[in-house]
């Protein structure tokens, strides 16, 4: 004869060791509950005004049902997710300036605790690269120096340019009064 039978918190399997119905001994094993958790990424950040979110992962033995519960700043906990043994979902909820506690309970009772994470959601810092100083492809810059100059004998203004991935530069200048170009320089 052989029999077992199993709940949410322990395994049974009592063995006939004897072929006598009198002589009949019976071994158990127990399997401790047992899980983990985790979060990735655990701490999130947030733009302001959004949300971000985190996925939530979790595996458990000797354990034929698991509830993961939530609570935000350390309020009441609610029910995140029901499952077998070994699961996954996303919080894609997370705030900023919030820390939310994850806990894995074997069973359905909330009975047996068997591991708890945490994630926290962040302001996100966004900062504004400085404006680049190189070029686009096919872009130029040009410049005078002096850019505003007193026409006399003897004045002098420098005009620098500088493009980038083109194979010929050409610059043009036109006085105030004038509707045409003139050729100035090429490169």
């Amino acid at each position: 004869m052989v029999a077992s039978c199993s709940s949410d918190l322990d395994k049974f399997e009592p063995t006939r060791t004897s072929s006598s119905d009198q002589d009949m001994s019976l071994s158990a094993s127990l399997t401790a509950p047992s899980g983990t958790i985790s979060a990735l990424p655990a701490t999130v950040s947030v733009l302001a005004g959004g949300v971000g979110s985190s996925k939530i992962s979790w595996s458990t033995t000797g354990v034929a049902e698991a509830q993961v519960y939530v609570s935000t700043n350390s309020g009441p906990e609610t029910l995140f997710a029901q499952s077998l043994a070994s699961s996954g979902t996303t919080a894609p909820w997370i705030q900023a300036n919030s820390i939310y506690t994850f806990k894995l309970y074997a069973g359905l009772s909330k009975a047996t605790l068997l591991s708890s994470t945490t994630v926290t959601g962040v302001v996100a810092t966004v900062t504004t690269p400085p404006p680049s100083t190189a070029l686009a492809v096919g872009a130029g810059r040009i410049s005078a120096s002096p850019s505003n100059v007193a026409i006399k004998r003897g004045s002098v203004t420098k005009v620098s340019w500088s493009t980038n991935s083109v194979p010929k530069a050409v610059v043009y200048v036109k006085t105030n009064n004038s509707t045409s170009e003139v050729l100035f320089g090429r490169a």
